[in-house]
């Protein structure tokens, strides 16, 4: 499965291997956003502080019960193993070791974390951003769409972060006693969780029947 992430509060420092077994980093500052695609190893360090995200999955089944840890049984290896056993040449074996490795001890070292959030300002500067690496300064974006009553709703898609080919989100802030429009989509399902206050969750089904629900802090 695909795996989306919102980052709440926190730095983040997000590692991925692409399918060319290379290893690039990213950062990414409350309100932003990672895409890590399906069968691509990955990881995220926490800044000095914390790091607090939500994930989302594209499949039911994303989460396993127990993690295979790729990079301890590569290391276990010998080159000429490597090479006997997986068909690949010298060089690949070495790099396929020190990246599988370096992977599996974070290639960040927590010495070398800054003490701040990095300004938003350093993504359209092209100073930390991997292009292997797919984030996005979600909420900093400042296109919101914003209604009389004072709520705000925020939508990312992939035609602005077209790396997530699969799932979009959107963020809203629903002012006392305002309302979230009705809406419906014909191409996906929706799952909300809630950051803080309650909301009175409707649906209605094709036939006019409808159901609500009061969903509060942490629930989804």
């Amino acid at each position: 499965a695909d795996e989306w992430a919102f980052v709440i509060s926190g730095t983040c420092f997000t590692t991925l291997m692409d399918s060319n077994g290379l290893i690039s980093n990213n950062v990414v500052n409350p309100g932003g956003i990672w895409y890590f695609p399906k069968n691509q190893p990955h990881g995220v360090t926490a800044g000095h502080d914390h790091c607090e995200a939500i994930l989302f999955f594209n499949s039911p089944q994303a989460i396993p019960d127990n993690d295979f840890g790729i990079s301890q049984l590569i290391s276990r290896f010998s080159t000429k193993e490597i090479v006997d056993n997986y068909l690949v040449n010298d060089s690949t074996a070495e790099m396929l070791q020190l990246n599988l490795q370096s992977l599996g001890t974070s290639p960040i070292l927590l010495s070398q974390l800054p003490t701040s959030e990095i300004p938003d300002e350093a993504y359209s500067q092209n100073e930390y951003p991997s292009p292997n690496n797919p984030t996005w300064p979600f909420l900093s974006q400042n296109s919101a769409k914003r209604y009389p009553s004072g709520t705000t709703v925020q939508q990312v898609f992939n035609n602005t972060f077209s790396f997530s080919s699969n799932m979009c989100g959107e963020y809203d802030v629903i002012q006392p006693n305002s309302v979230r429009e009705l809406h419906w989509h014909n191409n996906g399902d929706e799952m909300q969780y809630v950051l803080a206050g309650l909301v009175l969750n409707t649906v209605v089904s094709i036939g006019g029947q409808s159901v609500s629900s009061t969903l509060g802090k942490v629930s989804v």
